[in-house]
């Protein structure tokens, strides 16, 4: 399988590389930062350069492209709401109408937040549990979810939204237990 990743350098988009790489597909990774092999830059952090995104869907040619790009800070959206509504909303649009406009065939796998939900009162949240954002984050989320849900009605691009939610692992650049226990150890009793 071919695996188009865009935000390839992050936390999940760069165990995803991993992980598709072991499992023997072919990986191509599309990110804002500069030098690893195979990969697209960006025009600058936020703006994908549309041009060689067309190039390389028609040259690559992927089964799946999947979206992980962006940071994954309810924080920084409402630090800079227009960067995050850039990233999270202008990009899902911009990859989805360059599949479509290059006639690529491949399915679309947007990662969103479990943000979109809210402050859930739940113990465990459903799907069918009601949106509620209460963040720049989470509402620009939702957005892109809705936009992936525009594209497969429309123009009949198969698309998913996955709502992830603490994500964590090896790798992880923040740590909100170490940074808990810091702060912590600051405090005099």
């Amino acid at each position: 399988m071919k695996v188009l990743i865009v935000g390839s350098q992050g936390f999940i988009g760069s165990n995803l590389v991993r992980s598709f790489k072991e499992d023997g597909n072919e990986v191509l990774g599309i990110t804002s930062g500069k030098g690893i092999s195979n990969l697209l830059s960006y025009s600058n952090d936020t703006d994908i350069d549309i041009k060689a995104l067309s190039e390389t869907l028609l040259t690559f040619n992927p089964d799946v492209c999947i979206n992980a790009s962006g940071p994954g800070s309810v924080a920084a959206s409402f630090e800079n709401k227009s960067r995050d509504f850039k990233i999270n909303v202008v990009n899902v649009y911009t990859l989805l109408d360059t599949i479509k406009s290059t006639h690529c065939k491949c399915k679309f796998v947007n990662l969103s937040s479990a943000a979109v939900y809210g402050d859930a009162v739940a113990d465990r949240i459903s799907e069918s549990h009601s949106i509620n954002p209460q963040s720049p984050y989470g509402f620009h989320k939702y957005l892109g979810e809705n936009i992936c849900l525009l594209f497969h009605t429309m123009h009949q691009i198969p698309t998913v939204s996955l709502r992830m939610f603490s994500v964590y692992g090896p790798g992880l650049k923040r740590n909100c237990f170490g940074i808990s226990i810091k702060k912590a150890s600051t405090i005099k009793s």
